[in-house]
């Protein structure tokens, strides 16, 4: 995946599935693989909602279903992604996946903010906000 070897990843996470369906880090995996190209995300989605299936209570996958929503342009559920991320029971930030799905939104600013105050920071620094694995 980070070689860009996109078909690659895909043959071997496909194997993986094949012998594990129920491990949600491969479906998520595999959706990753799928949402960094244009042409594949229905399909990023669609393991990236049993990832979720699977993985129900992880933030890092709400995350990247929220960003798979985004891209796909389901911005409703996107955001639906987000408020569930936004709730947590402790009152914390999640401040990496919230800033993920804002940059799926196409509108980073608002997780750039929320990742400077989760840090303590008044200050916004640079946060690299365009690839499907921030």
């Amino acid at each position: 995946y980070f070689l860009r070897r996109y078909d690659n990843a895909v043959a071997l996470l496909q194997k993986a599935v094949a012998m594990n369906p129920s491990l949600g880090i491969v479906h998520e995996m595999l959706g990753l693989v799928y949402l960094a190209r244009p042409l594949t995300y229905a399909q990023g989605l669609a393991e990236t909602e049993r990832a979720r299936e699977l993985m129900e209570k992880d933030p890092m996958t709400t995350s990247q279903l929220g960003y798979a929503y985004a891209l796909a342009g389901q911005s409703a559920k996107a955001r639906e992604m987000l408020r569930n991320l936004e709730r947590t029971p402790d009152g914390s930030v999640r401040a990496l996946p919230v800033a993920r799905v804002y940059a799926g939104l196409g509108d980073p600013g608002p997780g750039i903010f929320v990742v400077a105050k989760s840090r303590g920071s008044t200050r916004c620094g640079a946060l690299a906000a365009g690839g499907p694995g921030l």
